[in-house]
């Protein structure tokens, strides 16, 4: 090993400390667990980015709220959509989706079982049902975007 790769090391293991120190060492094993280099697929990360950015804004939360253990209200209902969302256009796994967030395999498919007994002509559950399409309209014209963009550079390559 050269010099300058122990220098890096050092400097990783540096810009760590003080990530650990910032956000907690919590924070950082999530953020480093999701992390893909075998198959490292940015647009699966910037569709997760868009998906929490976006129902986080609209119920007004943080979306550091989405991964905390003791949250209710707004950031209950904001990871229930998000949770959806991962598992329907990215195909993501309970397991997955329960490491993503710090959650069981069972509390998860609760989130499922809870959604699909959903009653459109309950008052209550439309207003979730509507947010819900109104969400998933944006989502899938963002995916078209991104899937376009991703032909278009590969045609030009």
């Amino acid at each position: 090993m050269e010099l300058k790769d122990n220098k890096e090391i050092v400097d990783l293991i540096k810009f760590l400390g003080r990530g650990i120190k910032k956000h907690g060492l919590k924070v950082i094993i999530k953020t480093l667990q999701k992390v893909d280099l075998v198959n490292a697929n940015t647009s699966h990360l910037d569709i997760i980015d868009f998906i929490e950015t976006s129902i986080c804004s609209k119920y007004n939360v943080l979306r550091a709220g989405l991964y905390k253990d003791n949250t209710r209200g707004d950031t209950t209902i904001a990871r229930k959509l998000c949770v959806l969302f991962l598992r329907k256009h990215l195909h993501m796994s309970d397991e997955e989706i329960g490491r993503h967030y710090n959650r069981t395999r069972q509390t998860l498919y609760q989130i499922k079982s809870d959604f699909n007994k959903l009653d459109a002509k309950n008052k209550v559950d439309i207003v979730f049902i509507n947010t819900y399409n109104e969400f998933d309209a944006k989502i899938q014209e963002y995916i078209s975007e991104i899937k376009s963009e991703t032909q278009t550079n590969n045609q030009n390559e």
